[in-house]
């Protein structure tokens, strides 16, 4: 079967590459796919790959020391032809992209192009093997590690210091230099992290169990962050790094209903300024969530501007963020007024202010539930107002300086009486990714599980208009909130009748069908609502929890 070998990340950070050892690429975010030797019979399995400056090509190293390019990228040469004491593990590129160096398990390096010959462990004798490399900003020097976490530095790539001496629970898989050259980090096969020099320690899954092994790593160009890629295709994202997707699907096809359901898509919301109810949830999962999710406070321009204090908060956790952003503050203000750019200051002030803290790639979450009545930017009969008044938030807060944000546009669940939708869709160049809040609740009268879980799919803006809508404009699936409901409740999905909001109760059921639907569909991120009528925390819920471990966990 195929493992992912590598993950690289394009210059601006806004998307990656898996490569696999069949030689198959997956391309997520801004990455362009260039073609890839998947399908076709190899000598020997690819071991690692490296991009152009420029992302506009990839090459792709089999263990026999066999170059593969693809898009602008060059080929300068092989060790394909070459009989090798010891096989490739990896390569690196030159600045200029016009070379690169193979490097195997002895610590030999191959160097083809512009790429300098700066030494070798090749004639040494080593406690254990060399499992990669990283090059220094300047190309004029390089790094090579091993499996015990030594380090051999050459030419201008100085030592910073290693693991060599230290015992580790799992094996250095893989580095990564941070953009000054003046730094590394290592990364274990559990996904621990060690620092060096100007790295910076954002988070790992060294205390995460895993389904497989982390086999690399690969750094935000910010070096604000960084990804982890793990054998089975699952990508773990840290500090400024943003998650764009993972290939556990493409190189676990029979898996795919489990895989995909469990924590590459899923995140929480625990309450407001919360992050210890999120390690809660995740130990009641028996697994992290990807994201976590928080609200800006809307009371005034003041609060929604500055965010300094929540942020604060979230700063350390490694989790993904999802920042629902007020359109309005509670009083004051208007759609028809923020369509005409007048509000665009606070979201300048906000979009640097969410940079300068780490938070360039969260996901912004703008104007939740538009489509009901309870919020200031509820916008019914305001169709094209919010629509502008959207565009002028997005192009506002991709002005910033070092923004690399994301953003969901989302109505809740139902035909709440506001017309089509698709009136309230800002185009495809202000989106990206389109989402749907679901609880299980209705009002009057709940027809029990499966009959509620089949309605919310064929109802009028339920789960099937999204999957439609969400095609027809090319856009990942997002479930930003999604949990148990409210009111007069039955246990475990059974019928009830009331004369208000009725709901499911503890329903593991709903969280069955749910975790099905995602595993089957293009769903990016499913949030769980973890608070309230809907939390799992100190035995609450315990059906719903035991269905989330069993799916997710």
């Amino acid at each position: 079967m195929a493992r992912a070998v590598a993950l690289v990340a394009t210059p601006d950070g806004g998307g990656y590459w898996v490569a696999a050892s069949s030689g198959g690429v997956y391309a997520f975010g801004d990455a362009h796919y260039y073609g890839s030797m998947g399908g076709q019979a190899l000598n020997a399995p690819i071991v690692g790959m490296a991009a152009t400056p420029s992302g506009n090509g990839y090459l792709l190293v089999a263990s026999d020391g066999g170059i593969f390019s693809y898009g602008g990228a060059g080929f300068f040469g092989s060790a394909g032809s070459i009989h090798l004491n010891k096989p490739i593990v990896g390569m690196a590129a030159t600045p200029s992209g016009n070379g690169y160096w193979l490097v195997a398990s002895d610590g030999g390096i191959f160097s083809y192009g512009d790429a300098t010959f700066w030494g070798s462990t090749g004639s040494m004798r080593l406690n254990q093997p060399v499992v990669g490399m990283a090059a220094t900003a300047s190309g004029h020097g390089y790094w090579l590690v091993a499996s015990d976490g030594g380090i051999f530095s050459y030419g201008n790539a100085r030592f910073m210091g290693s693991t060599g001496s230290i015992r580790l629970n799992q094996p250095v898989v893989g580095m990564g230099a941070t953009p000054s050259g003046h730094g590394y980090w290592l990364v274990a096969a559990d996904g621990g992290i060690f620092t060096y020099g100007d790295a910076t320690f954002w988070g790992s899954t060294g205390s995460i169990h895993l389904d497989q092994p982390v086999v690399g790593m690969s750094s935000a160009s910010s070096a604000g962050g960084y990804w982890l890629v793990a054998a089975d295709g699952g990508v773990f994202t840290f500090g400024s790094a943003a998650f764009y997707g993972s290939a556990v699907s493409y190189l676990n096809p029979s898996n795919t209903a489990h895989t995909l359901a469990s924590g590459s898509v899923l995140g929480v919301y625990g309450g407001p300024e919360d992050p210890p109810s999120v390690s809660d949830f995740a130990s009641t999962l028996g697994n992290h969530p990807r994201f976590a999710m928080d609200f800006l406070d809307g009371s005034s321009w003041s609060t929604i501007d500055d965010p300094a204090q929540l942020v604060s908060q979230w700063a350390p956790s490694g989790y993904t963020m999802i920042w629902g952003l007020p359109m309005l503050p509670n009083s004051g203000a208007s759609l028809a007024t923020g369509a005409t750019g007048a509000y665009d200051g606070y979201f300048s002030t906000l979009a640097n202010a969410l940079v300068a803290r780490g938070q360039g790639s969260a996901i912004i979450r703008i104007g939740w539930e538009f489509n009901g009545g309870w919020f200031p930017w509820a916008a019914n009969g305001q169709a094209s107002a919010f629509v502008q008044y959207w565009q002028q938030i997005v192009t506002t807060m991709r002005s910033a300086p070092g923004a690399n944000f994301s953003f969901e546009w989302n109505p809740t669940r139902g035909d709440l009486g506001v017309g089509d939708l698709a009136d309230y869709y800002p185009g495809d160049a202000y989106v990206n990714y389109v989402g749907l809040d679901v609880y299980d609740t209705e009002w009057g009268s709940y027809p029990g599980m499966p009959a509620e879980f089949q309605d919310m799919e064929t109802q009028a803006y339920g789960l099937n208009w999204l999957a439609s809508f969400s095609a027809a404009h090319g856009k990942p699936m997002v479930f930003p909130e999604w949990g148990l409901g409210w009111g007069t409740c039955s246990a475990d999905g059974q019928p009830v009748n009331g004369s208000g909001q009725v709901c499911g109760g503890d329903d593991g059921v709903f969280i069955n069908e749910m975790s099905q639907w995602i595993a089957t569909h293009n769903v990016f991120e499913a949030t769980f609502w973890d608070y309230g009528t809907s939390s799992v925390d100190q035995g609450s819920n315990p059906n719903t929890a035991a269905a989330l471990r069993a799916d997710f966990g």
